[in-house]
Parts: C-alpha cells; sequence; structure tokens
C-alpha cells in the first residue's frame, strides 16, 4: 500500500478514535489538502441526526466563516489586490445583488 495511503488510514483512524471518545463531539468533519503532496483528503466520524456522517454531508460551521473572510480578505491586501478601505462594489467578483443587500 502506498505511504500516503496509510498515513490517510491512520489519521481516519484517529479521528474516529477521538470522536468516539469524546462525548462532547457529535460528529467531525476534515479536509486536508496539499497540491505540493497532491493530496485533497474529506473525512468525516461520528454521527448524524440521521446516521453515520460523511464527508459530503452538509454541516454547520456557526461564524467560523467570518474568520475565514478576513483571512482571504487579508491576504487579498497583501498581495495588493485589494486595500482594506475599498468598497466590496470595486471588486467585479461580487456579484452586484450581494453589494446591495450587504450596504443596505
Amino acid at each position: 500500500m502506498l505511504r500516503k495511503e496509510l498515513v490517510k488510514q491512520e489519521i481516519e483512524g484517529n479521528l474516529e478514535r477521538k470522536v468516539a471518545s469524546d462525548p462532547t463531539l457529535h460528529n467531525v468533519q476534515l479536509l486536508i489538502h496539499s497540491d505540493k503532496l497532491d493530496i485533497h483528503w474529506l473525512m468525516a466520524a461520528g454521527k448524524t441526526d440521521e446516521g453515520l456522517a460523511h464527508p459530503h454531508q452538509p454541516f454547520h460551521t456557526a461564524s467560523v466563516g467570518k474568520t475565514f473572510t478576513s483571512v482571504i480578505v487579508a491576504k487579498l491586501v497583501e498581495s495588493g489586490l485589494a486595500k482594506f478601505e475599498d468598497p466590496v462594489a470595486d471588486h467585479d467578483s461580487v456579484p452586484s445583488s450581494g453589494v446591495k443587500s450587504i450596504s443596505t
């Protein structure tokens, strides 16, 4: 078996054991991605109301999206593609309908 596959299996096993042993965790989804290593692993462990968790099911992220958004904006600023002071509407990739709802 390939080394990457063994590593993936070990991580999946650790994830399943952690969820099973921690009563505060109902289910967990994990994505490990590396372009350099040619890895894109989706994993899930635990149970949902419908049964066992699986990596392609929808999940609620709560407010963590704000953190991701701020990091993405900071990376754009760092690379010179945007400024913190820029109006959202100045960027072509943002649909005008989204900008209108944000600004009102």
